[in-house]
Parts: structure tokens; sequence; C-alpha cells
């Protein structure tokens, strides 16, 4: 798991720098400071308990680069976190998954094991890359929609994600 492990802490390390960074160039300290703060509440419950404090940390992430939007923090650096902080609580829930089932340090399982580690950071790797190409292009290209459309792709976005999610799931178990 030691890929994983650098994966997470870069990811987690990524979406702290860009909140904080987002915040600070915008003259709002108070909130870098708020995204310190997420960062160790996050680094302390990885190391305590994988997979616990997660999603918790994660919608505060985005509620945050959601205000710092409003606040006139760029774009670019909200996109960034949220990303990075969306991959870094994947990791955490899949560290978190793999120790509740006990099969680190287990000699006959670790092959199976590297495997399935190598092929679910190869396809979150595929998946932030074009998160990050797909949002560089929604911040790039303006396209005036209507309220229907928008909200019909949405639902079409949040059905297709939780395909997604359940195969990723179903293909790890």
């Amino acid at each position: 798991m030691d890929k994983t492990d650098w994966f997470f802490w870069g990811n987690l390390s990524l979406t702290t720098i860009a909140g904080v960074l987002g915040f600070t160039l915008s003259d709002r300290g108070l909130w870098a400071l708020v995204y310190i703060i997420l960062g160790a509440v996050w680094f302390y419950g990885h190391q305590r308990n994988p997979g616990k404090t997660a999603s918790t940390i994660l919608v505060c992430i985005v509620i945050s680069a959601c205000l710092g939007l409003f606040m006139g923090v760029s774009s670019w650096w909200a996109l960034l976190s949220v990303i990075a902080g969306l991959a870094a609580w994947d990791l955490d829930q899949f560290t978190g998954r793999v120790t509740e089932a006990g099969l680190y340090n287990q000699p006959m399982i670790s092959t199976q094991l590297q495997k399935v580690e190598d092929g679910h950071l190869h396809r979150l790797g595929i998946v932030e890359g074009l998160a990050l190409i797909s949002g560089g292009c929604g911040l790039i290209l303006h396209i005036r929609l209507g309220f229907g459309i928008v909200l019909i792709l949405s639902l079409l976005g949040t059905i297709g994600l939780g395909q997604l999610i359940g195969t990723l799931r179903r293909e790890s178990d």
C-alpha cells in the first residue's frame, strides 16, 4: 500500500495547498487557515482510522471551495482543490476498506492486493486527469444554457457518476 499512501498524501497536500493559495492570493487569510486545519484533521484522521473522517472533511473542503468562489478565489484554485480532495477521499476510502478487510501484511494476498492497488491507482489517475481537463474546459469555454438543460445534464451526470462508482466498487470487491 506504499503507492496508495504516497498518492493519498500527494493529493491531500495538493488539496490543502491549492485551497490555502487560493484564499491567500484573494486576501482571505482566515479561510486559508480553515484549509490548513481541514488538512491537519484529515491527516490525523487518516493516521488513526483510514476512511472514517474522509467524507466529512471532503464535504467541508467542497463547501469552502464553493464559498471561496463567492469571495473572489480563482476558479482554478477551487477546481484543483476539489479534484485533489476527491482523489484523496477515494484513496482514504480504499485504504480504509483494505484495512477493515485485514488484507495488510498477508504474504498470500500481497501479490493480488498489489494488482488491485495498481489497477485502482491507474483508474483514479485517468479519472483525475479527465476531471482536470473537463473542468479546465468548463472554466475556459463559456456557453449559456437554460435552466432546464442544466438540470437534465446535472441529473445525467449524477446518474452516470453513480453507475461509475457502483461499477468501480464491484470491480474492487
